[in-house]
């Protein structure tokens, strides 16, 4: 009996060694068997869905649950469901995240001219939640408006993203890193190689070793970490 015991717990435990292998570092052609991509989850950018950043100040608390963004924003841009965490790269460390829930919005202005009248946008955001262990982590935002053909970042833009901009990132992505995440995703349950090899920070030679051997990752990993959640930007 002991020993059939002892089997049992040695065939779930390698069970587990092997899911985590397969979602954690995405490095196996085969990771897509592992999970197909779960139904609510939206890889694909959706129809715009205009937050205003004013409420947002007094909704968005740290350590929130993604229900709680969901029940009040139930029609999203973007949602991604990671079923082991997945490292995330923010201002060089690494954070454990297992859920990404994204809104685009937009406003638009009436434009008229001597031989020609219409509509162009006057102000876009992204705004991004990211969850580890259903607690709200990392908000990013995003805000810019137009200033004649081109569009800037406002004050309302989250520090966290201006820095990314400032450390050479690019300014179109829509939250720190967030191609590569997507991509990631992607990899891992749709079979997608990523768009340009070696461009992402998880698609780089030795990044699974790195990630195991970055002790304050595996500490964030076992224990958490403090929300970085900052709204102070906001109107």
């Amino acid at each position: 009996m002991n020993s059939l015991t002892g089997r049992k717990r040695a065939v779930r435990r390698a069970g587990r060694i092997a899911v985590l292998l397969c979602f954690f570092t995405g490095l196996y052609a085969n990771t897509a068997k592992c999970r197909g991509p779960q139904s609510k989850d939206q890889t694909e950018l959706g129809p715009v869905v205009t937050l205003d950043l004013g409420r947002l100040k007094h909704f968005v608390k740290k350590d929130m649950a993604p229900d709680s963004v969901l029940s009040r924003y139930p029609k999203t841009n973007g949602h991604l469901t990671f079923l082991e965490p997945v490292p995330y790269l923010m201002d060089g460390q690494l954070y454990p995240i297992d859920r990404v829930i994204q809104y685009t919005g937009a406003r638009s202005q009436k434009v008229e001219g001597s031989q020609f009248s219409g509509v162009q946008t006057a102000e876009r955001n992204r705004i991004t939640f990211l969850f580890f262990r259903e607690k709200l982590k990392i908000f990013v935002v995003r805000h810019e408006v137009r200033r004649g053909d081109s569009f800037v970042m406002t004050q309302h833009t989250t520090q966290n993203f201006l820095r990314f901009v400032e450390q050479g990132g690019n300014p179109g992505d829509f939250l720190p890193h967030g191609g590569c995440l997507w991509q990631l995703y992607r990899k891992l349950y749709m079979n997608m190689p990523p768009l340009l090899e070696g461009h992402c920070y998880w698609d780089k030679p030795g990044f699974s070793k790195e990630v195991m051997e970055d002790p304050d990752y595996q500490r964030r990993l076992k224990a958490g970490y403090e929300s970085t959640v900052d709204v102070s930007r906001l109107p």
